[in-house]
């Protein structure tokens, strides 16, 4: 996850990084975000000092071996916050932390989300990037599209952007009338997901 996606979880995204506020989470903010922050603590040692700088109680105590996790869907939500992602964040995350992460450009989670950031990298072999426009939780336009921009910003013509959209809505258009919410909450996975499988089997069934 890039620094982008993190924010966009989060909605917390400026004009020049995560500044905005932390309003609005979409989600699985209460399963993405922490995945992501305990692991890079785990790999620069600097995110923070002690979990609960970051996490509330309970969830302070078993955050940091919780992910990854071999625990099933239901098990796993059953040790997570639960309600409407605006409740499971404030339930979960010290309001100064958030305060903090929405407001410092040297936050140590930003800093550590920005070196996973792809812009600045050229792919040297034939490369696809693959999504839905309509994906809530991952923006097309956040990560794919701006990663595309930047390779081609620099020349690169060994890149392709695909967005797989319009295949999901035609497969799952009496669902998505009858039932927008289930339509979206399947959206990136298991709608999204099968879509971007056969886009990268024909990219790599070019190289057997």
């Amino acid at each position: 996850m890039d620094v982008g996606k993190l924010c966009k979880l989060l909605k917390v995204r400026g004009p020049r990084g995560c500044l905005d506020g932390v309003t609005n989470p979409i989600a699985g903010v209460q399963v993405f975000v922490p995945f992501e922050i305990t692991s890079w603590q785990k790999v620069y040692g600097n995110v923070y000092a002690k979990a609960s700088d970051v996490f509330n109680a309970p969830f302070d105590g078993y955050m940091e071996t919780l992910f990854p996790s071999l625990l099933s869907p239901s098990a796993l939500y059953a040790l997570l916050p639960a309600g409407t992602p605006a409740l499971a964040r404030d339930k979960m995350f010290q309001s100064a932390y958030l305060n903090d992460l929405a407001t410092n450009l040297n936050n140590n989670t930003i800093i550590a989300a920005k070196k996973q950031d792809l812009p600045g990298w050229n792919p040297k072999d034939q490369t696809t990037l693959c999504g839905g426009s309509g994906d809530r939780t991952v923006k097309f336009i956040i990560n794919a599209q701006t990663a595309y921009n930047d390779f081609t910003s620099r020349g690169a013509t060994n890149v392709a952007l695909v967005d797989v959209d319009p295949q999901i809505r035609s497969q799952y258009a009496a669902l998505f009338t009858n039932n927008s919410t289930a339509y979206f909450s399947s959206y990136h996975s298991p709608h999204e997901s099968p879509f971007c499988c056969q886009v990268a089997k024909k990219l790599f069934d070019l190289h057997k």
